[in-house]
């Protein structure tokens, strides 16, 4: 028996997304992909769309929807950036395949006809009509794992009762399966679920922070399934490990739609194939994409062309990623018509003015795209340290202290202010070594 599986998640369909456009021609060469690959069955691993989506948003979601489903059967389940609101309105899109939106923990059978049902949906005896089991893991949000704990507990102790909830949910799908004959059967099984794992990292390579709950590789491993899709972090990536057997997959965005997805890293989706053995196909969506660099405007001292025995100042840009080059952390060469870049550098206060002009000669070398296509983002370094430059002009305490008043009590008249002057003065001697 063979049996493909699509692999998708972190669509974040947002028609008011400054790169909406590349997200829908991301959707439509997926969509093709998949018609090509013809999967069994379609998973969606969360963050469909966002929040608080308008008309506009639920179109588009809807058409997107009805497309998988027409390809396929589909899972979707809920994810952290979901409206759990419209979800059971979609679930009931006309579709040519079945589509199921999850917003609960549940268990799903594909059958041999094709079609999708809930474990309470189905019967014991047709385990052998089973072509898989996936169980299904929206975006486990610590309040709803925690709302019907019978005992009161303290915050300290929540995020260790929260993921042993989790780890209670997992064994009980192991033991579904058990009791059903599906083990027994040798019934492929996947798990779905839209989590934050130990351990996962961004296009950057940086590690993931959440004050959600997190799971691990070992607290999946609880569930025993063959193969875990997951969705939340936008890197494609694959976390494994031989014993207790367990194999996570992250299929990624289809798109970078965000600067932290800058990089080299390939954006797709994953076609799953259960065979004899499991072989794992990244499918990749070409996408612009996002080149991130930040640079620092110093100063060197240099000999002075006609003069050795003196010295000028040289300004330039030193790159924060290979300061050694003074080059920006990319070559111009692999540059595409539709990239963009962020442009992200530091400037002492007094150099803000002079430094504009540099910068564009800077883009001018280094970046061969449209220049539309660059975000500049200035990060001030400031002269003075104060909360107020207004105070921090002047150099006597007292004088500061004076300027203070003026600032803070303008209804204060020259005399009042006059009549003030001792008892300031005063204070700033007792404060002042």
């Amino acid at each position: 028996m063979t049996l493909k599986i699509a692999h998708i998640g972190d669509t974040h369909l947002d028609t008011r997304h400054k790169r909406w456009p590349t997200l829908q021609r991301s959707l439509r060469t997926m969509d093709e992909q998949m018609r090509e690959a013809r999967p069994d069955l379609i998973v969606h691993a969360g963050d469909l769309g966002e929040k608080n989506p308008n008309a506009q948003d639920l179109y588009h979601i809807a058409t997107f929807l009805q497309g998988l489903a027409d390809i396929a059967p589909t899972l979707v389940v809920l994810g952290n950036h979901d409206a759990r609101a419209h979800w059971d309105v979609l679930g009931r899109l006309d579709t040519r395949c079945r589509l199921r939106m999850v917003t609960s923990p549940e268990s799903i059978r594909l059958m041999t006809d094709g079609t999708i049902w809930g474990f309470d949906e189905s019967t014991v005896d047709e385990i052998g009509a089973t072509r898989l089991i996936a169980h299904c893991m929206p975006w486990p949000a610590k309040g709803q794992l925690l709302a019907n704990y019978p005992e009161a507990m303290a915050p300290e102790d929540s995020d260790r009762i929260a993921l042993e909830c989790l780890r209670s949910i997992f064994r009980g799908w192991r033991q579904e399966r058990e009791i059903s004959g599906a083990e027994k059967a040798e019934v492929p099984s996947i798990l779905v679920g839209h989590l934050n794992l130990s351990g996962a990292r961004g296009d950057q390579g940086q590690p993931l922070c959440t004050p959600d709950v997190s799971v691990s590789v070992y607290d999946l491993a609880e569930a025993g399934t063959d193969i875990t899709m997951l969705g939340h972090i936008h890197a494609q990536q694959y976390h494994e490990l031989v014993e207790p057997g367990i194999l996570a997959w992250y299929s990624g965005s289809p798109c970078r739609l965000s600067w932290g997805e800058a990089g080299a890293a390939a954006k797709g989706w994953i076609l799953h194939t259960i065979t004899d053995e499991l072989v794992h196909d990244i499918v990749e969506i070409p996408s612009p994409r996002l080149w991130a660099c930040e640079a620092e405007w110093t100063c060197e001292p240099e000999t002075h062309p006609t003069d050795p025995d003196s010295f000028i100042d040289v300004w330039q840009f030193d790159y924060i990623d290979k300061p050694e080059t003074h080059a920006p952390p990319f070559l111009s060469n692999e540059v595409g018509p539709d990239d963009e870049l962020r442009f992200r550098y530091h400037v002492p206060e007094e150099q803000r003015e002079a430094v504009k002009q540099a910068v564009e000669n800077e883009l001018g070398l280094i970046w061969p795209g449209p220049r539309e296509n660059v975000t500049v983002e200035p990060r001030i370094i400031p002269s003075t340290h104060a909360r107020c430059a207004d105070i921090a002009t002047e150099e006597d305490p007292v004088a500061q202290a004076v300027r203070y008043l003026e600032l803070e009590r303008p209804d204060l008249s020259e005399a009042q202010r006059e009549d003030l002057l001792p008892l300031m003065r005063k204070a700033v001697q007792e404060v002042t070594p």
